[in-house]
């Protein structure tokens, strides 16, 4: 990689970079200009617009980038009852790309959440159905249920500051492994 590709690397996360701390200073995606975010990454217009066409250009790519992150730590995940290492690596990825999740929590559209589920139903569904008792159908709807319960799960840890971690894995785990009535209710039989 030569000195330009770096250089113009680095500019790139630098707008991103930017984008996210406006988005967090703001909260809303609609007040930042692309004059708040030269001004953040100290660039001019023309840099900007050497990157990315508008704003929604830049939304785009960062939307992609992500669902790109999220399904690699998604990936490890053998699609058995053996979760541990499939929940340590997306906790871990919480805490080490709070970015990432910030950007899917408040700003994404749901693109990026959309492909994670298309992954795993290209995954994940053909696994389900040899090993167990529900049909296609089902286990899509059982995706859809479970990727949306992760993420507000994974959402109301975020804006808790990452605090009772270890609570957190263990209702995330034990609800996935042995369904939510293991979890709540006492069995007197």
């Amino acid at each position: 990689m030569n000195l330009q590709d770096r250089r113009y690397n680095r500019t790139h996360k630098a707008i991103k970079t930017s984008f996210i701390k406006l988005l967090r200073d703001k909260k809303n995606i609609s007040k930042i200009t692309i004059t708040d975010i030269c001004k953040e990454a100290d660039i001019n217009r023309g840099t900007f617009y050497l990157h990315f066409d508008t704003i929604t250009d830049l939304t785009k790519e960062m939307e992609s980038d992500y669902s790109t992150k999220l399904i690699s730590t998604c990936s490890i995940y053998k699609y058995d009852k053996n979760t541990f290492e499939f929940f340590n690596n997306l906790f871990d990825s919480v805490k080490q790309n709070p970015e990432l999740f910030y950007f899917f929590f408040y700003i994404s559209d749901g693109t990026g959440l959309k492909a994670l589920e298309d992954y795993l139903q290209k995954y994940m569904v053909p696994k389900w159905l040899k090993s167990s008792r529900i049909n296609e159908s089902e286990a899509n709807i059982v995706i859809k249920y479970q990727l949306t319960g992760t993420f507000a799960l994974l959402k109301d840890w975020y804006e808790h500051d990452l605090k009772n971690e270890k609570e957190y894995r263990h209702v995330f785990d034990r609800i996935v492994k042995y369904g939510l009535y293991d979890l709540v209710y006492i069995d007197k039989n």
